[in-house]
């Protein structure tokens, strides 16, 4: 996801400042790493309404969410 945003990190400021109406700075900052979602699935079964509700909490996905509203879907990804 990282990677995607990344890549498209200039239309994503000119949708975000179309929508405020003024100048947006879109920047990727560094996260301490996170355990990764199966590892965390393994340790605590979760429902896929309980992991998107969980996902909607993260800042980074609020934060999109705020810019770019929409139905969203929640999936387990298997590795």
């Amino acid at each position: 996801m990282r990677r995607q945003i990344k890549e498209n990190i200039f239309e994503i400021a000119q949708a975000a400042a179309k929508i405020v109406g003024t100048k947006v700075t879109v920047t990727l900052g560094q996260q301490a790493p996170k355990p990764a979602l199966n590892q965390l699935l393994k340790e605590s079964p979760i429902s896929e309404d309980d992991l998107l509700e969980k996902a909607k909490r993260e800042p980074v996905v609020k934060s999109f969410l705020d810019v770019f509203p929409g139905p969203v879907k929640a999936e387990k990804i298997d590795s």
